[in-house]
């Protein structure tokens, strides 16, 4: 039996589609059955006693959770969300005796390979630092640029295994370029009736780095140039009230949805209802929502951030954008949505099953565990 011991800013009460926590609770459910877990990570949405383990469910799965820090999505990150949530790593017992500890910030990682010296540290790093230093979105690192790549790299030195989501961070790093997934058994295509409005489908958080509000402006524009648009927005987030005035603004309100959070067979099946997905973020790492969308035979049409562009091929699967203006954005999706349905969009991402890419996640995992055990000797 092999434990892990993950400690991230996560509540198994919360559903948020994608990115870390979307990941977290795919290795849970997926994990072999030899395979147990202790999360460390927050209370956001109140009720808890900090500092008490409880026995919680991960789509069916028990879990031992842990609760070290009061944060959500709205508190103020004038303190580093991650530095309350280390903090409460210090005085805490009964951690048990994880066969790994698992980051997924490189602060975090640095922290946990102090705090559990013998314990092999897993890093995951979903976002490249030097774009969001290039941003400026940090609270505290974008005063200490040098000291958050230094943060970085130390953490996946120190890493017994790391996995960079990231191709330009892997890169900069030396590290292994990670292979983010989507779930085969729910995202799949579905044959869609020809002809109607243009649908648009956008998933994230609302919030400035997914420019929600750039998106909003790309559907006003198609409709000022005569396109019969409809879309959604799926996702919650402290730009929502402005998200809808924005679509009010353009005369959107009647024709474009915001759904809040989705569960992923509520998302897939909004997926295969839709012509083109729109991804207007100012930076990303491989997003969730891009593998969803093209498993499901849904073209993309997004700026040129992350791994994108390496799913992501121009006339083909979709369009990367120049300069990711609302106009260009709007003459992409007209230009992408007879894409839809072609075998080269899911071909694309069929290294990138769930069943494949986390069964050989967890099998270098069982191997490393074999190797440190060797090491540690009788």
């Amino acid at each position: 039996m092999l434990e892990h011991l993950i400690v991230h800013q996560f509540d198994p009460r919360e559903h948020i589609p994608g990115g870390v926590h979307g990941f977290i609770v795919d290795l849970v459910r997926l994990a072999p059955p030899d395979h147990r877990f202790r999360i460390a990570g927050v209370d956001a949405v109140g009720g808890r006693r900090l500092g008490e383990w409880t026995t919680e469910a991960i789509d069916g799965r028990e879990i031992a959770f842990l609760p070290l820090a009061r944060l959500s999505a709205a508190t103020s990150r004038r303190f580093p969300h991650s530095a309350r949530l280390v903090a409460g790593l210090v005085p805490r017992r009964g951690w048990g005796r994880p066969s790994f500890v698992h980051a997924h910030r490189a602060e975090t990682g640095l922290a946990l390979s102090l705090r559990f010296p013998r314990i092999p540290l897993v890093q995951f790093l979903h976002t490249d630092a030097a774009e969001l230093l290039r941003h400026r979105t940090e609270s505290l690192w974008r005063l200490l640029p040098r000291t958050q790549l230094a943060v970085e790299s130390l953490a996946v030195r120190r890493a017994a295994a790391a996995w960079v989501f990231s191709a330009a961070a892997a890169r900069r790093l030396h590290a292994r370029a990670g292979r983010n997934w989507y779930d085969d058994a729910i995202f799949r295509p579905r044959p869609r009736t020809p002809g109607g409005p243009l649908t648009v489908g956008w998933i994230g958080r609302l919030e400035p780095s997914k420019d929600p509000l750039c998106a909003a402006a790309a559907l006003g524009a198609l409709t000022r140039s005569g396109v019969d648009v409809r879309g959604w927005f799926a996702g919650s987030g402290t730009l929502e009230p402005t998200l809808r005035r924005e679509l009010a603004a353009h005369s959107l309100a009647d024709r474009v949805d915001v759904r809040g959070t989705l569960r992923p067979d509520e998302l897939a099946n909004a997926l295969q209802e839709t012509d083109v997905l729109l991804v207007s973020s100012l930076w990303e790492g491989q997003p969730r929502a891009v593998l969803e969308a093209l498993a499901c035979g849904v073209p993309v049409v997004s700026r040129r951030v992350g791994d994108v562009p390496t799913l992501v091929a121009d006339g083909v699967s979709g369009f990367i954008a120049n300069d990711g203006s609302p106009d260009e954005l709007a003459e992409l999706l007209v230009r992408a949505a007879p894409l839809r349905g072609g075998e080269a969009i899911t071909d694309a991402v069929a290294d990138h099953r769930a069943s494949r890419a986390v069964r050989e996640l967890f099998e270098e995992l069982e191997q490393l565990a074999t190797t440190a055990a060797r090491a540690a000797g009788p």
